[in-house]
């Protein structure tokens, strides 16, 4: 029997490994209905979450995640009035749920630890995309549970983690390579968010932005694609309606726009002092000498002693965002800073205590109240007329995103998208900009980035470039390569850069001196000229005092200065002597190093692995 069962096994394995060789013959068609697939998955994923967030909040927690409704209030004796439990209950209560988040997360995927978008990136810089599929089910119930029992967390970074490891699954699934596996990773992060805020916009975005590190087009169709999947999922069965009702607003004077520019860089010193906070929290907490529990019980202790005095910072906080844009006259502005400060301490204490959850959603509350002060304040002491406070509370949310995640563009997208309303563009706009300048200024890292950081990688576009800092230029740089005089024609120019695999090719002397290079820019100026062409030679196209490189620099450098200027070589002149032309380095030689720095550094963790078991039940995941 046992031998039939394996046959048959192994007969649809072979009928299923061709199917899938037969569709990845249609190309893009097949990444675009593997889009769709992740897409469907994430978004129902989402649902299922949503859905137990709910669960854990009403039936476990005693409906202490949502303590303040869209029609809460706002005192203390309210707040504790909707309970039957005692005030201890109220303080245990956060406590257990973060203890119990953290003792599944250690017990079953330590991945599912924390806010979720750091380890989506690694995965993406170091692994290509590959994530173990338990995770999803793990940072799901989890993060249910500390959202639930009042861990002051967002949804977002979950969703993001969990459709990222669905689409890991699904690449894995199809045997796709490294970029297709990346893509799709991308397509579950956005379908991710595009599911739990009915935003697909913003999560094409968010994916293009911060998980693949750049908008390029050839990946942002599949990530579109999934992103409006999982949205079309979550509208079947949450429906359509924005996650926040404002009313319309619009410039009262020309002078706002100085307000909101002020707005925009008080966002962005907050928000890097949420990520400073959040990471020192994390310090705080790993030097205490105890047992993870005991750390999630004091973290959770914190949180319910905080939520005695304000309610609002339980859970997810949503109903407090909604009422601080519709009616933020109905809070003092001690009040609405205190949330403001507030939330970035409790968000900060839930995570570093063991908890797991996002700081997407804990930004916009942070954003929105501390918007609505600003605007309460100026109200008060403009000399000229100021629109009313929520208009800034709108502003102040997508400028404290972009600060904190230095992403400005989907910052703005996912404000107008959540609130359904595009009136508010340029100070919007404006706000978000000079937010993630502002924060860009004051600290070089993201909250998302700056975790990576600290464990000692270094993600810029998409790579790990941590790996590249301990290489050397001269360990990779050509040395037998292509190369003119100043005196060779213009026909013989060109066809040394074509046959050539370098976008220039370098000019020397007639002492053999490095004097410029001829790129394709160079090029293509000549061509569409009408001059005579026959008449010219390399030195009157030749760049002069383009930007060089030596032997002793670090590849990180200068992959990240061949990114910024988008561009595919440089030349590498000698550290004593500029002049002299040593070698070119190319982006190509520097994406080949680092693959295999990164299969060097794999085999090296698995040979120092004191737990070889781990490999086993990570494969059977």
């Amino acid at each position: 029997m046992n031998f039939i069962l394996k046959n048959r096994s192994r007969g649809f394995e072979k009928r299923f490994a061709e199917t899938i060789l037969r569709l990845k013959a249609y190309g893009p068609t097949f990444m675009v209905m593997a889009a769709v697939l992740t897409g469907v998955i994430a978004g129902l994923a989402i649902v299922g979450f949503r859905w137990l967030i709910v669960l854990s909040n009403d039936y476990l927690f005693l409906d202490i995640g949502d303590s303040f409704p869209r029609d809460g209030a706002h005192n203390v004796s309210d707040f504790l009035g909707g309970f039957t439990a005692s005030t201890l209950l109220v303080l245990l209560i956060p406590g257990v749920g973060i203890a119990l988040a953290a003792f599944i997360a250690n017990r079953y995927a330590v991945e599912a630890k924390g806010h979720g978008v750091p380890e989506v990136m690694s995965a993406m810089a170091r692994k290509a995309g590959i994530m173990r599929p338990r995770v999803a089910l793990v940072k799901t119930v989890v993060s249910a549970i500390c959202i639930g029992s009042g861990g002051s967390v967002g949804q977002v970074g979950p969703s993001v983690q969990v459709g990222s490891v669905l689409g890991s699954a699904v690449g894995q699934t199809l045997k796709l390579s490294e970029n297709g596996m990346k893509t799709l990773v991308a397509c579950g992060a956005a379908a991710g968010l595009a599911a739990i805020f009915n935003a697909p916009i913003t999560g094409t975005i968010f994916a293009s932005e911060v998980i693949l590190g750049n908008l390029g087009l050839n990946n942002i169709t599949p990530v579109l694609i999934s992103s409006v999947a999982g949205s079309a999922m979550a509208r079947i069965f949450l429906g359509d309606e924005p996650a926040f009702f404002v009313p319309a607003f619009a410039l009262e004077s020309s002078w706002e726009l100085v307000l909101y520019c002020i707005l925009g860089v008080c966002a962005g010193v907050l928000a890097t002092g949420f990520t400073k906070t959040f990471y020192t929290m994390e310090d705080v907490f790993g030097s205490i000498h105890a047992h993870y529990i005991t750390k999630a019980i004091i973290g959770g202790a914190i949180v319910g002693v905080v939520g005695l005095f304000l309610p609002q910072l339980f859970g997810l906080g949503f109903g407090t965002i909604d009422k601080l844009l519709y009616n933020p006259n109905s809070f003092s502005i001690p009040l609405a800073i205190a949330l403001c400060l507030g939330k970035i301490v409790l968000t900060s204490v839930t995570l570093a205590a063991g908890g797991s959850g996002g700081v997407y959603g804990p930004s916009l509350f942070a954003g929105a109240s501390m918007g609505c002060a600003f605007g309460l304040v100026f109200n008060h002491i403009a000399p000229f007329e100021v629109a009313s406070a929520e208009a800034y509370g709108v502003a102040g949310m997508s400028g404290f995103l972009a600060g904190a995640t230095h992403a400005p563009i989907q910052a703005i997208f996912i404000v107008f998208e959540l609130t359904g309303d595009y009136h508010e563009v340029v100070p919007v706009m404006l706000a978000s900009v000079l937010s993630a300048m502002t924060a860009k200024r004051l600290l070089r890292y993201s909250i998302y980035t700056l975790k990576n950081k600290r464990r000692g990688e270094r993600i810029e576009i998409g790579q790990d470039l941590s790996l590249l800092e301990k290489v050397r230029v001269a360990d990779v740089m050509e040395r037998d390569f292509p190369h003119v005089t100043r005196d060779t024609s213009f026909v013989k120019v060109l066809q040394t850069l074509y046959k050539s695999k370098m976008d220039m090719v370098p000019v020397l002397d007639e002492n053999g001196n490095f004097y410029g290079i001829v790129g394709f820019h160079q090029v293509r100026t000549v061509i569409h000229s009408e001059g005579p062409q026959d008449l010219i030679v390399a030195n009157d196209v030749a760049l002069r005092a383009p930007l060089t490189v030596t032997p002793s620099a670090n590849l990180a450098d200068v992959f990240t200065e061949l990114g910024m200027l988008d561009i595919n070589s440089l030349p590498v002149v000698s550290d004593e002597d500029p002049k002299k032309l040593v070698g070119v380095i190319t982006r190509g030689s520097i994406v080949s190093r680092y693959r295999k720095e990164v299969i060097l550094e794999s085999e090296v963790e698995r040979s120092y692995s004191f737990f070889p078991t781990a490999k086993t039940s990570s494969n059977k995941s």
